[in-house]
């Protein structure tokens, strides 16, 4: 899951930020603070737009890295669309390596571009 990343000490824990704030704060992507709602990481909706306390979610990250370290450092079970994120992970990973290959060799990018 990554290292616990600690908050920047000019951020009271009562702070809310945004989504994106969070994102930028953990030097994470929005979509991994998605991952991390759906598997219960404190928010609330202000409006259409969710919110995060600080303080609230350093706990919640500190609780799940104890977690997992008493868990032998096995990773909490994987939701379905964890799993099915990281296989689309790896698989543009593999055709992205593929692609460069194929490049390498000079083979022609569009049906059509062979000289």
């Amino acid at each position: 899951m990554g290292e616990l990343k600690e908050f920047p000490n000019r951020l009271p824990t009562d702070a809310w930020v945004s989504k994106k704030q969070l994102a930028g704060i953990l030097d994470r992507s929005i979509r991994w603070v998605e991952m991390r709602v759906k598997e219960g990481m404190p928010s609330r909706m202000r409006g259409n737009k969710r919110i995060f306390n600080v303080g609230a979610v350093q706990d919640w990250l500190k609780n799940r890295e104890e977690a997992q370290q008493q868990n032998d450092g096995d990773p909490a079970p994987a939701t379905p669309e964890e799993q099915r994120f990281a296989e689309l992970e790896t698989r543009v990973t593999a055709l992205e390596r593929e692609l460069a290959e194929l490049k390498g060799k000079g083979e022609p990018d569009e049906p059509g571009d062979a000289a």
